[in-house]
């Protein structure tokens, strides 16, 4: 499902990453650039804080791709996936500098959207004994409502 999301999307998707990267980093990381071997060869892991279920890794990966074609995502739990504390969701290997300048708006999209994902899957449970259908909302975020729908 988040597949067609993406491919269905993905020309917002673009131009909201691109925004988004340019708001928060700008020209350049300049604190990772001076404090940091940028091309040194890391890797870093996301790991759950809280329980719920899991979405916007495949938003992940993409922010990854369009900032650094080098950034390679390993995928341990799929979006829509029930995930507890201590968690390991994905691990991104790659440029440290390209992992540094991507990892805040990865954590704010996946944050934000397993937050989402995990309080419907709870309203969904409190009325699935009816005949009742959670819809979505025109109350979302500019320039982040394809995500958060």
């Amino acid at each position: 499902m988040m597949k067609n999301f993406i491919d269905r999307y993905k020309n917002q998707l673009d131009v909201f990453i691109k925004n988004a990267l340019n708001e928060d980093i700008g020209i350049a990381d300049h604190t990772s650039l001076s404090c940091i071997d940028t091309e040194i060869i890391s890797s870093a892991k996301l790991i759950v804080k809280e329980s719920g279920y899991l979405a916007g890794v495949s938003l992940s990966k993409l922010i990854f791709e369009h900032y650094d074609q080098r950034l390679k995502v390993e995928v341990m739990i799929e979006d829509g996936n029930k995930i507890k504390k201590g968690d390991i969701a994905f691990k991104v290997h790659g440029p440290a500098g390209s992992i540094l300048a991507t990892e805040r708006l990865v954590l704010n999209t996946i944050q934000k959207m397993s937050g989402i994902t995990s309080y419907t899957k709870d309203l969904n449970k409190m009325i699935k004994h009816t005949h009742c259908k959670i819809l979505d909302t025109r109350q979302t975020t500019p320039n982040f409502r394809y995500a958060e729908k």
